[in-house]
């Protein structure tokens, strides 16, 4: 019942984004225009192209409508950005500190 492929993609896409956002903190712009204008492309572009919102609000959507186990619908949506936010906050914060 849980769409593994769309969750995968979006837990990657929420660390390496996270990551990107630490790296870019340490990066000096002056100096290193290019660095930082790769890891801005690889934040927004490689993570935001591997996050598949459509495919996560189409398949809760289908998870609402599944009678009579309607409620994983909330359990997929709540737990993806629950653990998307969690993954995020950890990497972030080891990759500062």
């Amino acid at each position: 019942w849980l769409p593994i492929g769309t969750f995968l993609a979006n837990m990657i896409a929420s660390v390496v984004s996270a990551l990107m956002a630490a790296v870019l903190l340490d990066i000096d712009t002056d100096t290193n225009p290019m660095g930082a204008t790769f890891a801005k492309a690889i934040q927004v572009g490689y993570a935001g192209s591997l996050s598949t919102v459509s495919t996560f609000a189409t398949e809760t959507t289908g998870l609402l409508r599944a009678l009579p186990r309607a409620f994983w619908g909330y359990y997929y949506s709540f737990g993806s950005l629950i653990c998307a936010f969690v993954l995020g906050f950890i990497s972030y914060s080891w990759s500062v500190l």
